[in-house]
């Protein structure tokens, strides 16, 4: 699957980055993200869209899109000729020079390095999520404000009948 960015947000927010934590995710931010999910990927316009929508304040996690073809020993699944991985560390040359990065795959649920000519962007993550959460619970709030409306139309309306039985009751 091409959810190799949504099981990074997970990863990055300690969810459940399995294919189908990966869906909800994906999901959340698009409710008809079928496409997302289902083969069509994140391109790194949208990538950075939905980050920029979602988080705020000081770099906390990096995510990092690379050519896997320039990765010995990669293999990634259909016709990919990206992918995205969460940053760890620089690994760097005797000289102190950055020649590779250690990052954690979701996807594949492991460690490695991927070589400095491999990056093709570098997406950085704030430390805060904006609107105080994700679309999910923005949606949670807007049921809740739902709710508390319909009680509230309920309570006017056995107000407005215990009115009128004793405006009928004074008048009988």
């Amino acid at each position: 699957q091409d959810d190799c960015f949504w099981r990074c947000i997970a990863y990055i927010e300690g969810g459940d980055y399995s294919e189908s934590g990966a869906e909800s995710y994906a999901d959340a931010y698009d409710p008809e993200a079928g496409r997302y999910f289902n083969g069509a990927g994140m391109k790194n316009p949208e990538m950075k869209e939905y980050i920029n929508q979602m988080y705020t304040g000081s770099t906390q996690h990096n995510i990092i899109q690379y050519d896997p073809t320039k990765v010995p020993g990669m293999s990634t699944a259909g016709n990919t000729t990206t992918h995205v991985v969460v940053f760890k560390e620089d690994v760097k040359n005797s000289n102190g020079e950055v020649i590779a990065f250690k990052v954690y795959d979701p996807q594949q649920s492991k460690s490695y390095e991927i070589p400095f000519d491999s990056v093709m962007d570098i997406l950085s993550i704030g430390n805060e999520k904006k609107n105080n959460g994700s679309f999910m619970e923005a949606a949670t709030v807007m049921e809740t404000v739902v709710v508390v409306i319909m009680q509230t139309v309920a309570i006017m309306e056995t107000v407005a009948i215990m009115e009128v039985a004793v405006i009928m009751a004074s008048n009988g």
